[in-house]
Parts: structure tokens; C-alpha cells; sequence
């Protein structure tokens, strides 16, 4: 990813190979993740430290965030 500072990822790549969040942070590079909206993947996220979450579902991704901290 040369000359890139972020990564997006989908929901479906963070759920089949988790490690490609962690590989891709320890390169320097932000992960945004897309589309999130089941409350298990969102958890999953921030348990993997992701930088972003897109989500179609911002108030209740929101409060589980929150719930999180």
C-alpha cells in the first residue's frame, strides 16, 4: 500500500481474516472498516482497534461505541 496512509476494509474481510486489520496497523496505516451494522462486528472492531467504522446505522453503532470506552 505505497503512498497510502488508510485502508479500507469490508465487515466480510475483518470477519474471515482478522489479522489483516493487525497487519495492516503495524505498517502505519489506518483501517476503516465498512459497511458495520450488526452489533457483533461492530465489537469485533473496536476489539481490533480499527480507526473507523462506517456503519448505516450511526445512533445505535454510536452507543455501542460509547458502551465500549
Amino acid at each position: 500500500m505505497r503512498g497510502c496512509s488508510i485502508a479500507g476494509l469490508s465487515i466480510e474481510t475483518v470477519r474471515g481474516r482478522p489479522e489483516q486489520v493487525t497487519r495492516t496497523k503495524a505498517r502505519g496505516h489506518q483501517v476503516y472498516v465498512y459497511t458495520v451494522n450488526e452489533p457483533d462486528d461492530v465489537l469485533r472492531c473496536l476489539e481490533l482497534g480499527v480507526d473507523a467504522i462506517i456503519t448505516d446505522r450511526p445512533g445505535h453503532t454510536r452507543k455501542l461505541v460509547d458502551a465500549h470506552r
